[in-house]
Parts: structure tokens; sequence; C-alpha cells
């Protein structure tokens, strides 16, 4: 009889020890880019702390790539410790899509929402994540890719604008009518207006294969 009692108390000892038990989150590793700045990584904070509200026995670890943010990532691949998730753009990712690095995230889409992606994205951002039909990526912004012209200093100079010019503005035209508009305006060997802004970073050269209707 003494017997039985002990292994019933063992019994409901282990219940109740199962039953406080916490149970482990879950921990998912996001790689980000640090060249973002603070701000980047504060918006990224906040909607970890949404989701946290919904899912809390899931916890969010940051992590900040500082300098190049593919090799990092290619590291902790080849360390057999790849994260979770990126925020990758997609010039950025081109290599790794192809190398089947991300997870075709359609199935999850339709698993969360019983909907098609293409319910919650324009056909011009979806094709922009998507590769051989698999969802790669969910967008959370749009950045159009566009060019802005100043159509006083073409008309001050007697150039025809790149909309005037239509299929006839070609790399040649815009170096041609930036050399023309580039002047001193006052003399003091300083030029006060530049024909081209900052082509090397602010227009960057993914921007303008888009625009000429390529892809990378």
């Amino acid at each position: 009889m003494k017997q039985r009692s002990a292994l019933v108390w063992l019994f409901v000892t282990l219940l109740f020890a199962c039953c406080i038990m916490p149970i482990e989150a879950t921990t998912i590793t996001h790689l980000t880019y640090g060249a973002h700045g603070p701000e980047w990584l504060d918006f990224l904070k906040e909607r970890a702390e949404a989701f946290k509200e919904l899912e809390p026995d899931i916890n969010i670890d940051f992590m900040v790539a500082a300098g190049d943010y593919a090799t990092r990532f290619m590291v902790m691949v080849a360390a057999g410790a790849p994260p979770d998730v990126t925020d990758f753009y997609p010039a950025l990712a081109g290599d790794l899509i192809t190398q089947g690095y991300f997870l075709d995230l359609a199935p999850l889409v339709r698993k969360a929402t019983d909907l098609e992606p293409s319910r919650f994205f324009a056909p011009a951002t979806l094709e922009a994540v998507s590769h051989n039909g698999q969802l790669w990526s969910i967008p959370i912004y749009i950045n159009p890719r566009v060019t802005y012209y100043n159509n006083d200093l073409f008309s001050n100079m007697g150039l025809l604008n790149p909309s005037q010019l239509g299929d006839a503005w070609t790399w040649a035209t815009m170096r041609e009518s930036a050399r023309k508009i580039t002047r001193d305006t006052n003399g003091d060997g300083t030029i006060g207006i530049f024909g081209i802004e900052n082509l090397s970073y602010y227009l960057g050269w993914q921007q303008l294969i888009h625009q000429a209707g390529g892809q990378m």
C-alpha cells in the first residue's frame, strides 16, 4: 500500500512539475543591414514588439552586419548557423536567390491567409521579390527608382529635356546635356550648378539598369 501511495505521489509531483515548467521560447535570428543606421534597427525592434504581442513564445534576436552584408551572411551559412531572417533587397540578394538560400514564402502566405500573394501586392512589387515562381521575400515598402530633372535648367540652356527627347534620351545625350548645364555661376572657380546630382550613389547604377528595362 505504501509503495502504491508513493507511486501516486510521484506521478502527481511529475504532473505538477510539467504543468509549471515554462515552455521554451523559440528564437528567430534576424540579420539586418547595419548601413541603414539606428533608425532602421529601432523600427525593426518596434515591429518585433508588436509581433511579440501576437506570438509571446517567439523572441527576435537581431544581428547587425556592419560592412559587407552578403559576406557576413555567407560566413554564417558556412559556419552552419545561418540567420532565420534577413532584410536583403533584390539587387543584393540576386546571386543568393538563384542558389536557393531563401525559402519559398508563398505556401506560408496561403496557409496564413487562404489567399494568393497576388491579393496583397501589386504585380511589379511581387515580381521584384519572386524568382522562378517562388516568393523569396515579403516587401514592407515600395521605393520607386525614378529620374528627376529640372526643366528650367534644360530650358535656360536651350536643351530638350528627357521627356521631350523620349527614346533619344540616352547615355550620350545625358552626358552632353550635363556638360552644358554644369557651370560656374559667379566666376569664383567653383561649380555652382551641376548637370548630374551625385551619380555614383543617389542615382545608383542599379536604378539606371532598371530604368532601361534590365534586370540583375
